[in-house]
Formats: structure tokens, C-alpha cells, sequence
């Protein structure tokens, strides 16, 4: 391809102009696959994929030659398939005849057959219907007669391949055209790497050219072209195909080509240019001169015989059969050179008289003669009668004349006689020259001697195989669907319960709440202490400040707890907050006197009492009745109740725990009992169908055997015949025949069935068990202890003011102790030691209690570590600070007299310690979330995943297996329908 024209714009210029000029959409698919070998352009690539998309939309035409190569695309895959279906048979014969047949492979084979008998059979209808091909017809009329069994539909096909014979008979050119089976076809590639090769010829062109199909595809065609011009063929070729104009390079004109034996024989040949996939092609379609009329010969210009054919010497009476170099004079008395075009030279050979006629060819600088030795009398009274300017054109259209009349009796005469009357009527009432075509009037035979003979009893032992695969693949389905709710089931409970434990808004709030109480006792006794001593005003408004905003705090935690009541009014602790339960001190009278009160009320009296108070204390006027309520109330009853109300909620929600776990076992112990139980309903049925799978085969080994045995001959004659497969198979032996069905086949489709069902128990058990004994008690054992954790923090914070507060009672009485002598309320010292207890208690609780699992690295570093690395009296971590803060108040509480100077460096070590207990409750809250959130998240991802694996194990392995099986049934029907069965 010269330089310029390796240009994909110039290709497209070259395409446009054919397609909207000449209008020739054959000649532009020629030029089109130019355009896909140019260079590349992105221009040119956006109308390269313009042009493909609308040659792939539909719109373009359909040419014989395209729709031919499509067609022998796809009759090439059915004829595989074919193949196929015949090694398939004897290889199922191979095994059916065996002295221990597998029931497995029996059935794979089986299978494999049903499959392809409808594709085959599908294919060969879509290809008669569509392309009419003569080959095609023959062999689908010889699969129905030796694979399928059905004579009466083989006979009809027969019979429409006969009626498309005649039509092409009619015209040679049609029969060339139309590309049948009597027509040769070679497919000649016109790429640059293998330009000449031959890649497809048929079994008709491979006979023409005595050579076998398998030597010829991959060979230069040049091969089979005479040498006179054969070096200049490949190039004359290439140009044309760089240089074409016209898409028909030949039309019926005849040609002689060189068989492999080494001589010439004449065919009429059509040439065509055709693209297919975006490669080019030479499609030539040959068809030879069956009349022996004539010979013909190839001379050089100094009169040497080059080729010839090879009847060419048996006609002038010579021993030698090959002529080739030999002086054409020394054999006849004639000189090529003094000859005329088309003027025949009348020669006598044993009284015979032979015509021979030259004519001049000239391929380039090659001139050489073609000499036609005819010798048919007639034929040699035309040529001398006849017009010399029109003898070449004369000679070929006369032989097809003759050829298709020929044809046309000898169809009349030798295959009419097997049409039924109607038909022979309807062909002798046809036009000389109009199509011939026959309808099909045949019904689809039902007649016991064609078809094959479907055993009753085989009938239902399949129909209750189909009915059971079908009740199991259902039953599976509702053991899958059983095994999912119960998943959900599962999860939902699980999902219930951690969002429940992740909020425990009262237990914080309640945990405030004692802290703030001890905290308006303590700010109650520095604030009358500061009015009765010479403090400065800027210190007692500060202090009254600090009891302003406690009060405020107890206001914001009253509404919490009123808003948080759905949270916990499951439990019986919640009557605190509606029923009137907590005793209060009221010193509104001379004598002090119990009344009852719920703890919404009570907050509310004490923040009321308070701010009371201080109004008073601004007044001047007497402010006892309110702060010996508040104090009193405060460091007692209150606290008390409190506290007994966050306990309860926590063994409250430990209970519904508990409560949901059982739930959840419960569940898990159904989920199981029902698996077990639907797999053992699986197990009944799988037996049951694989008992009955068992008979089947039993009764088809011992019933079909001589069926088995023709169909393994027909697929061995047709291997043969049709495929040109020789396939050579070792008979089964005579003891081997006698000793065959000795004992009962077996097929093993139970255990099939139950490994497949195995692998569905164990992925369903594994999950019941992962959750049951694993993931569900982690997550457990962690929403009991957040509550008991997130308590802990809340208590120590409160006690350790609570036992400041009785500290400082006990070194200097206030209030408690003149309250106690003349009311019975409990003595300082004796609160001292219960709230000392209680403190230990709780600090020792945080490692007893492995309360780590729920603890990160953070949190567990400031308790046991470095709570705060700027404050020396955290350096140690929060629990040592907490020990010994507890420890040197409780010492200190036995000293008679402490200053408030002395006093003042313990106050600041206990808010220093009970700010970091606050930052960790915060940490503690935040940390057990996330961690019970990730374990639930592990539950999730996990079921999630069964869940998916169950499905997917269902849809795509269990569904399609048993919908598989089924189908193999259905084609062991196919089996049976093509076997005929002998007596029961």
C-alpha cells in the first residue's frame, strides 16, 4: 500500500466517495476495512466508529457472499456440536455396556447429550429456515434419521432438499450464486502476513482439486494454479485488492486450475471480493465441467505442452498419460502459432474427427494459448457454423443450458417418483421458468414405528424423581428462609439490647445527683460558718454563687430525670420518681417531723428551701428551718434513697439482660431443633429420590441394550460419513455382555445430595454456635458491667465528699451531732466509718471486677498511671490518689481540732480527685460505647455475612443444582424417547 494511502483520512475520502458516488456498499465495505488497517488519527478514528456503527445498526444490505460466510460461520459450530453429540454416544454406549456402569458419568453424558441434541436440532432449523443451504438440509435429514430416530421428519426434510436442488439446476448461475453443496467454495485470505492462504475450502472444492481439506486449508492457492502464471498470480491478487473497483473479480467464466495429481481441470468459477470481520477475502465458488465434450490443453508460445487435462492423451490415442513439456507438433500435426483464434482445425484420429480451437491469453508480459480439443460431433458442427467474434461467450452460456437441463430430467426422472401425488401435481403444474417450491403438508409424525417407544414405566419413575428433586429444592428453600428469620431474630434482640445499655442517661444523672447533694451540704456549712466568722463579703458571695449554681445543676438534673423516665419505668425503682417513698426531715414547726415525698418533689423542695435561704440570709432573718432541711435531708435520706434507687437500676437492668440472653438461647435453640429437624425431612426425601434415580437406571441398563447398540452404530456411521472421523471403539467382550447386570446399580445420589446439604447444616450450626458461645457472651458480660463501671465512677465521686463532709463533723460538730442526741439520727463517726467502708469498696471494685474490657488504653493510663503529669497530686494515677485521699481524711477525722488552714490542702486534693473521676466517668461512658458498639458491629457484619452466604449458597449452588437435576431428568427423557425400549 503506497505511503499516502496508509492515510486514514485519504481511506475515508476513498469510502465516502464509493458510498455516495457509486453507491456500492459492497465496494465501501472493501474500503472500510482499509480504514481499520490505516494509521492511527484521532479524526479518523471518530469516522472509523461512525462508519462500523452503521454498518453494525442493521440498515446496511445483505449480499449472498457476507450472508454466506456468516452462514458457514454457524453451520460450522452445529456441525461441532454434531460431531460432539456422536462422541458423546459412544462414549455413553462405552459406559453402558461396561460391566460396572457409574451412574455418575452415565448421567453426565446424558446430560451432555440432551443439551446438545437441542442445540443442534435448533441450530439446523435456524439455518434452513434463514439460508436454504443444500448441505445443511442433508445433514439435518441424516441427524434425525440416525440420531434422533425420526424417520417421517428426516423424510420431509429429504424431500424440501430435492425440491431446492431443482430450483438450482434451473440456473447455473444461481447454483453458484447460491453457494450449495455442489458448488466448491474456497476462502482465500487477503491480509498482508498470509495473503494468498487458503482458510476454508469445502469437501466438494477439496474433490475438484483431489486434495484433502485438512492439506489444503493453510496452503497458498498458488499452488493449484497453472506455473505458466502461477509466480504472477499472488501479485496480480494484491492488486487487485489495492486497486479495486469492482467487488466481482470473476463471473461464471471457466478456469482451470492444477489438482495435486499434477493435471488441469476446468471448472466454472465466480469470484468475489468480500469483506467478513473487518479482514478481506476472496470467496470463489467452483463448479466443474461434468461434460466430457471437450479437453483442453495449455501451450506455450514455442508450441510445449505446459498442462493439460488428463483425459487430454486418451483421445489421441497416446500411451503416455502425462504430456507436459512434450512439442505439441510431435504429437499432432499442429502448430499453435499458425492457428487462429476460435477457428477451429478439423484433425481425423481413427476415423474419428476432433475440433481444435485456440485461443490467445496474455497475463502481463505472459502470452500463452489455451487449445480446446473437442470431440463431440455436434459440438465440432457449432464451432465451424458458428460466429467467431462470440464463440467464447457462445461455449459457456450453451454448456449451462445444457448442464441445467440436464440437470432438471435427471431430477424429474430420478427423485420425483418419491413425492406423494399432490406433489407431483404441484411440480408439473410449475412454470418452466419459475421457482419450484413445496409446502410443507406433512404432519409431525406420532406413529409408534418412527418414533421411539417411551416406557410407561419409566415415564413415572422419572415424573416422581422430577416431583421430589422439586418438594426438597422447596423444603431447602424454607430451611434457608427459617434459618434467616431466626438470624434476624438474633440480631434484632441483640440490637435492642445494646442500644438500651449505650444510653443509661438515669444511672449519669442519679450519679450527679449524690455528688450535687453532698455538694450543697458542704457548700451549706462554709457558708454559714463564713456568716458567723469575720469573711469578707466578697467570699460569702462567692460561696452563695457556688450554691446558686448547685441549685441550678439540681434543677437540670430534676428534668433529666423526669425526661429519662421510659428508660427505666420498666423497673421498680421508678416508683421513686411518682410515688412519695423518700422520708424527708421537715423543720417548718418547733418539733421536726418525717413527711414523704417522691424525688421529683424532693429536688424540687431543695431547690425551692434553697433559694429560700438565701433570700433569708440576704434578709437577715432566720434561715435555719431551710438549711437544717437542706443539710440534714441533704447528707441522709436523700443520698440515701438515691443511691439505693441507682443500685436497683442497675440489678434492674442486669435482669433485662439476663432476661434478653435467654430470649436470644431460646432463638438459637429453635433456629437448631427446626434446621435439624427440615434437614432430616431432606434426608427422607433425598433417600427416596435416590431410590427411585436407582430403578430408573436399573430398568433403562437392562431394558435399552440393543437401542444402546444401534445408536452407538448410527453415531459411528455418521462420524464417518458425514464428519470424515474414522473413530475406532473396542466391543465389550462376551463375558463382560453375560456377566453385566449381576448386581444392582447404584447411583450414590443420597450421599450427593446430603455432603451438599452437610455444607449448609455446617455453615448454619457454625453461625448458632459462633453466636451462642462466643460473640453473644462478650457483648453480655459487657452491658452488665457498663452499668456497674459507669456506677462506680459516679459513687466514688460522691463519697468521697460524703466522707469529707462527716470528717469535718466529727472534727468540729455543725449540725449532725445536736440533731442526732435529740432525734435518733445517726452519729457522725458511725457515717464516717460506713462511708469509709463503702469508698474502699468501690476502689477496689475497679480491678475486681475486670472492668479493663471495657476500658481503653487512655482511660486505664489515667487510673492506674499518670492521671495528670502537671498535677502532683494525680501523678500516681486516680485510684492511688483516691486510696489516699480516703486514707488521710479518715486519719484526720480522729483529731480533735483541725484548722481550716490545715484543712484547706485536703479540699483541694478532693476536687482535684473528683474533677479526674468526673473526666473518666466522661472517658468510661464514651469507651464501653464504642466497645460494645464494635462487638454489636461484629455481630452485624457477621450475621450479615451468613446471611449473604446462605442466599448465595441457595440461589447460585443449591437452586441451580437441583434445577439441574431436574433438567437431567428431563433429558434422560430425551434418552428414552430416542432409545427404543425392549419389552418389559
Amino acid at each position: 500500500m503506497p505511503g499516502f494511502m496508509k492515510n486514514k483520512i485519504f481511506a475515508i475520502w476513498e469510502f465516502n466517495a464509493v458510498i455516495s458516488i457509486i453507491k456500492d456498499e459492497r465496494l465501501a465495505r472493501v474500503k472500510f476495512s482499509k480504514i481499520t488497517k490505516a494509521d492511527f488519527s484521532i479524526e479518523g478514528d471518530i469516522q472509523e466508529w461512525k462508519i462500523n456503527k452503521y454498518f453494525t445498526s442493521g440498515k446496511c444490505k445483505n449480499f449472498p457472499d457476507t450472508s454466506f460466510l456468516k452462514f458457514l460461520q454457524k453451520f460450522s459450530k452445529v456441525r461441532f456440536r454434531d460431531e460432539g453429540i456422536c462422541d458423546t454416544l459412544i462414549k455413553l454406549y462405552t459406559e453402558f455396556s461396561s460391566r460396572k456402569p457409574r451412574i455418575s458419568v452415565l448421567m453426565n453424558l446424558v446430560d451432555e447429550t440432551g443439551k446438545s441434541l437441542d442445540e443442534v436440532m435448533d441450530g439446523y432449523k435456524k439455518l434452513i429456515e434463514i439460508h436454504k443451504n443444500v448441505e445443511c438440509y442433508d445433514n439435518y435429514a441424516s441427524f434425525l434419521e440416525n440420531i434422533v430416530n425420526d424417520a417421517e421428519e428426516a423424510n420431509l426434510i429429504h424431500r424440501k432438499r430435492n425440491v431446492l436442488n431443482i430450483n438450482n439446476a434451473r440456473n447455473d448461475y444461481q447454483n453458484l450464486e447460491n453457494y450449495g453443496k455442489d458448488v466448491g467454495i474456497l476462502l482465500i485470505l487477503c491480509s498482508d502476513e498470509a495473503f494468498g492462504t487458503i482458510v476454508y475450502i469445502n469437501e466438494k472444492a477439496s474433490q475438484i482439486l483431489k486434495v484433502s481439506t485438512a492439506n489444503a486449508n493453510g496452503i497458498s492457492l498458488s499452488n493449484f494454479i497453472p506455473h505458466t502464471y502461477g509466480n504472477l498470480h499472488e501479485k496480480l491478487m494484491k492488486n487487485l485488492v489495492e486497486e479495486c473497483k469492482n467487488v466481482d473479480i470473476s463471473s461464471h467464466k471457466t478456469q482451470c486450475f492444477v489438482t495435486s495429481d499434477g493435471f488441469l481441470v476446468e471448472s466454472y468459477v465466480m469470484i468475489k471480493l468480500t469483506v467478513f470481520h473487518n479482514s478481506l477475502y476472496f470467496l470463489a465458488s467452483v463448479k466443474p465441467r461434468s461434460a466430457t465434450n471437450r479437453e483442453v490443453a495449455i501451450i506455450s508460445e514455442e508450441n510445449v505442452i505446459i498442462n493439460h487435462l488428463e483425459l487430454f492423451s486418451h483421445y489421441l490415442n497416446n500411451d503416455t498419460k502425462d504430456l507436459k513439456s512434450s512439442l505439441l507438433s510431435d504429437i499432432i500435426p499442429l502448430n499453435i502459432a499458425e492457428m487462429q483464434d476460435y477457428k477451429p482445425w478439423i484433425i481425423k484420429f481413427n476415423e474419428k474427427p476432433l475440433a481444435f480451437v485456440r485461443i490467445k491469453k496474455a497475463i502481463k508480459s505472459v502470452s500463452f494459448y489455451c487449445l480446446l480439443m473437442i470431440h463431440n460431433d455436434n459440438e465440432i458442427h457449432e464451432w465451424e457454423i458458428g460466429n467467431n467474434e462470440d464463440q467464447e461467450e457462445f461455449l459457456g452460456s450453451a454448456y449451462r443450458k445444457e448442464i441445467a437441463e440436464k440437470a432438471l430430467l435427471k431430477h424429474k426422472f430420478s427423485e420425483i417418483i418419491e413425492y406423494t401425488p399432490k406433489e407431483i401435481d404441484y411440480l408439473i403444474s410449475s412454470k418452466e421458468n419459475g421457482e419450484i417450491q413445496l409446502e410443507n403438508t406433512s404432519k409431525p409424525s406420532t406413529s409408534k414405528s418412527s418414533r421411539s417407544i417411551y416406557s410407561s414405566h419409566s415415564k413415572q419413575l422419572l415424573l416422581k424423581s422430577k416431583q421430589k428433586v422439586r418438594v426438597l429444592q422447596w423444603v431447602l428453600f424454607i430451611v434457608i428462609l427459617s434459618v434467616i428469620i431466626t438470624m434476624i431474630g438474633i440480631l434484632n434482640y441483640i440490637i435492642g439490647d445494646v442500644s438500651h445499655t449505650s444510653k443509661m442517661s438515669s444511672l449519669g444523672d442519679l450519679g450527679k445527683l449524690l455528688y450535687n447533694l453532698e455538694a450543697v451540704t458542704d457548700s451549706i456549712r462554709t457558708l454559714e460558718k463564713q456568716i458567723k466568722s469575720n469573711s469578707t463579703q466578697a467570699q460569702k458571695d462567692s460561696n452563695t454563687k457556688v450554691f446558686l449554681d448547685l441549685l441550678d445543676d439540681l434543677d437540670i438534673i430534676r428534668a433529666n430525670l423526669l425526661g429519662d423516665f421510659d428508660e427505666w419505668s420498666f423497673c421498680n425503682s421508678a416508683e421513686i420518681i411518682s410515688r412519695p417513698i423518700i422520708p424527708l426531715w421537715n423543720f417548718e414547726k418547733e418539733r421536726p417531723k418525717i413527711d414523704y415525698s417522691n424525688l421529683y418533689n424532693t429536688l424540687s423542695k431543695f431547690i425551692s428551701n434553697g433559694k429560700n435561704m438565701i433570700t433569708e440570709i440576704a434578709l437577715k432573718q432566720n434561715y435555719s428551718a431551710n438549711s437544717k432541711f437542706l443539710f440534714l435531708n441533704g447528707i441522709s435520706n436523700g443520698f440515701d434513697y438515691s443511691n439505693k434507687t441507682a443500685n436497683e437500676i442497675i440489678n434492674c437492668e442486669i435482669s433485662r439482660v439476663l432476661l434478653t440472653g435467654t430470649n436470644i438461647y431460646a432463638l438459637i435453640i429453635v433456629g437448631m431443633f427446626m434446621l435439624v429437624l427440615l434437614i432430616l425431612v431432606i434426608c427422607g426425601f433425598a433417600a427416596l429420590v435416590s431410590r427411585t434415580c436407582d430403578d430408573f437406571w436399573n430398568f433403562l441398563l437392562n431394558k435399552g441394550q440393543i437401542s444402546m447398540a444401534r445408536l452407538k452404530s448410527a453415531s459411528l456411521d455418521r462420524l464417518m460419513v458425514v464428519h470424515g472421523i474414522d473413530y475406532n471403539i473396542e466391543a465389550p467382550s462376551e463375558s463382560i455382555k453375560n456377566n453385566r447386570f449381576v448386581h444392582k446399580v447404584k447411583s450414590n445420589l443420597y450421599m450427593k445430595f446430603m455432603w451438599r446439604i452437610f455444607i449448609f447444616f455446617l455453615i448454619a450450626a457454625s453461625y448458632y454456635c459462633l453466636i451462642c458461645f462466643h460473640m453473644y457472651p462478650s457483648c453480655e458480660t459487657m452491658m452488665i458491667k457498663r452499668p456497674k463501671l459507669l456506677n462506680n465512677f459516679n459513687a466514688k465521686r460522691a463519697l468521697i465528699f460524703r466522707l469529707s463532709i462527716f470528717a469535718r463533723e466529727c472534727m468540729s460538730p455543725y449540725m449532725v451531732s445536736n440533731f442526732q442526741n435529740s432525734y435518733d439520727f445517726p452519729n457522725p463517726k458511725t457515717m464516717l466509718n460506713k462511708t469509709y467502708d463503702l469508698l474502699k469498696l468501690r476502689i477496689k471494685e475497679l480491678k475486681d471486677e475486670n472492668f479493663s474490657i471495657l476500658m481503653s488504653e487512655e482511660l486505664l493510663d489515667r487510673i492506674y498511671k499518670t492521671a495528670n503529669s502537671s498535677n502532683e497530686l494525680l501523678k500516681y494515677g486516680s485510684d492511688a490518689s483516691a486510696f489516699g485521699i480516703t486514707d488521710e481524711i479518715y486519719s484526720i477525722s480522729y483529731k480533735t481540732s483541725v484548722s481550716s488552714a490545715e484543712y484547706y490542702p485536703y479540699i483541694a486534693r478532693i476536687n482535684a480527685v473528683n474533677n479526674e473521676i468526673l473526666y473518666e466517668f466522661s472517658l468510661a461512658d464514651r469507651d464501653s460505647k464504642n466497645i460494645i458498639s464494635n462487638q454489636l458491629n461484629a455481630i452485624i457484619n457477621i450475621t450479615i455475612i451468613y446471611s449473604i452466604a446462605v442466599c448465595v449458597l441457595f440461589f447460585v449452588y443449591y437452586w441451580p443444582y437441583f434445577s439441574y437435576k431436574v433438567k437431567q431428568f428431563n433429558r434422560l427423557s430425551v434418552l428414552t424417547t430416542i432409545l427404543v425400549m425392549e419389552s418389559e
